[in-house]
């Protein structure tokens, strides 16, 4: 950072300037760092979570039932993954400028209603209910796919950190 001279002329504004650009900069690669380590941690926890039964499922001969039941949770953890790279892939094209979103009239409680069929498998493994409040022709201009991807994403935090036989309540307004 510059020491600003104090001479209130075009060497102070380039001085204030450089100073504003190192700022931007800084708090870019301390988000970038931030999101490295957020996208560590979201990779880790489904591949140790894959790893313990597995491991666990090795161990002693079980039942074709108990092996399937690792099998799905493997499949629900991979999915997780998908998930989480496909919205690194997201992220890293609207960074690039390659993406432009598909903004268009919809249906956000249509939206709501099919990301809630999405995950209502998982939410019944908690034995989770999910109850939707909604308010009629309630419509906003956006890209569908995003917006189905906001709901998930939404709606599969509120089922992981939901207790079980908890219930999630959906407000749309």
């Amino acid at each position: 950072k510059l020491k600003l001279p104090g001479t209130r002329d075009e060497i102070e504004k380039l001085a204030e300037t450089f100073n504003d650009m190192l700022a931007r900069l800084d708090n870019a690669f301390t988000a970038h760092k931030r999101l490295f380590e957020d996208l560590s941690h979201d990779l880790k926890t489904p591949l140790t979570v894959i790893k313990g039964e597995f491991e666990v499922a090795l161990k002693k001969e079980r039942a074709p039932e108990e092996y399937g039941a690792v099998l799905r949770s493997g499949l629900e953890e991979v999915n997780k993954i998908i998930r989480l790279a496909e919205n690194m892939l997201l992220l890293a094209s609207f960074e690039t400028r390659n993406i432009i979103p598909d903004r268009r009239e919809l249906d956000i409680c249509l939206l709501a209603r099919l990301a809630i069929n999405s995950i209502r498998k998982l939410a019944d493994e908690k034995n989770i209910k999910i109850n939707m409040m909604h308010d009629e022709g309630i419509s906003l201009k956006g890209d569908e796919q995003q917006l189905k991807q906001m709901f998930l994403n939404l709606l599969d935090n509120a089922v992981k950190y939901t207790p079980r036989e908890g219930s999630v309540k959906v407000e749309i307004r």
